[in-house]
């Protein structure tokens, strides 16, 4: 049988919460703008720079919070790339050489974060999901959350809404966090196809989305 392939689809909760991030970024550098036009030594066109892109990336976030399903946004990366450019030019201006701690390192982060996010966007949803195949699964939920197993370690299943548990064969237990996943319901419906074909105990499965 050849392996099949389901992409983790990200609920609307989560998808909210790295939205959070964005927004943050973008009323950064419109505050930083702001501050800028009261600064005699600030370019005079850079801080209204900082003040569109920033109040631009503000208006998209709210508009992209405000709708009900989870879409791809490539406009909205786009924006993270363009502030995160902006933002560490900004960190750049704010930077003082003969200061310790100061504000231009969080800017410096913030902008990397951001321009990281905004070029990586393609790949991320990519990554996370699970594949079956004869000898097992392996799923990767996010950066460090991975989970590999073989059929034959399996001894039962217990699906549920926020997650599937694991009985191994060793008596040991393992569990696959699924509250971040919109097709959760289809993951477990095809988990269990391939468990029934293996003998393999499953209950609480519930119906395919």
């Amino acid at each position: 049988m050849e392996p099949t392939t389901i992409y983790y689809t990200p609920t609307l909760r989560f998808h909210r919460s790295q939205l959070l991030s964005d927004f943050l970024a973008g009323f950064l550098l419109l505050l930083a703008g702001i501050d800028g036009l009261s600064t005699p030594d600030q370019h005079v066109h850079f801080p209204w720079l900082s003040i569109i892109v920033g109040g631009a990336a503000v208006l998209l976030i709210i508009f992209e919070w405000r709708k009900t399903t989870v879409e791809e946004d490539q406009v909205i990366r786009w924006i993270d790339i363009i502030v995160g450019v902006v933002l560490f030019v900004e960190a750049l201006n704010k930077y003082k050489s003969w200061k310790g701690f100061q504000p231009a390192y969080g800017y410096f982060l913030i902008s990397l974060w951001t321009f990281a996010k905004g070029l990586l966007h393609s790949k991320m949803p990519k990554r996370r999901k699970i594949v079956f195949d004869d000898a097992g699964f392996s799923s990767r939920t996010g950066p460090f959350r991975r989970l590999k197993l073989r059929w034959d370690e399996i001894a039962s299943i217990h699906a549920m809404d926020a997650a599937i548990d694991f009985t191994l064969t060793s008596g040991d237990t393992a569990r696959l966090k699924m509250g971040r996943v919109q097709n959760r319901k289809e993951v477990i419906h095809m988990m269990s196809n391939y468990a029934a074909q293996r003998s393999i105990n499953v209950d609480a499965v519930p119906s395919p989305a």
